[in-house]
């Protein structure tokens, strides 16, 4: 997957800066990871979030990866408990909530053909069974 190069390009240049040898404090690591690596995963994740469950693992599994690496936790901590303590989102999570704020300003938008555009009638003619943007709030939920 390109993201995942991009992210491990990124962190590798930066992990003299976040790694765990760094005496960079945690709120700093952090910050500098909200502001460099997060927005390359999540550049166009509206339309790149209908890719396969696989695929959003890999986001997934680099964020758990780098998080470790970052603040040294130990390999028999659930990520589930690192972004509970951390204060962070999973991919899903992300991947749900710029979904739902991309449709309140499709849904809120002034031009009435953006708003015709994601009604049934656009997706009558699709011939194959894909994920749509408007089904992305909700279908990480389900599972």
């Amino acid at each position: 997957m390109d993201k995942r190069k991009q992210l491990d390009c990124k962190l590798r240049g930066m992990y003299w800066l976040i790694g765990r040898k760094s005496q960079l404090s945690d709120a700093s690591k952090m910050t500098i990871y909200k502001t460099i690596l997060k927005p390359v995963w999540t550049y166009g994740i509206q339309l790149w979030g209908t890719a396969s469950h696989s695929n959003i693992e890999i986001l997934e599994k680099f964020q758990s990866k780098t998080m470790r690496a970052m603040f040294n936790i130990p390999p028999h901590i659930s990520n589930k408990y690192i972004n509970l303590d951390l204060n962070l989102r999973t991919v899903k999570e992300e991947i749900e909530n710029y979904s739902k704020n991309y449709q309140t300003r499709l849904d809120q938008h002034i031009n009435q053909l953006v708003t015709e555009l994601q009604g049934e009638g656009s997706l009558r003619y699709s011939r194959l069974k894909r994920n749509s943007i408007p089904d992305l709030a909700i279908r990480f939920a389900e599972k």
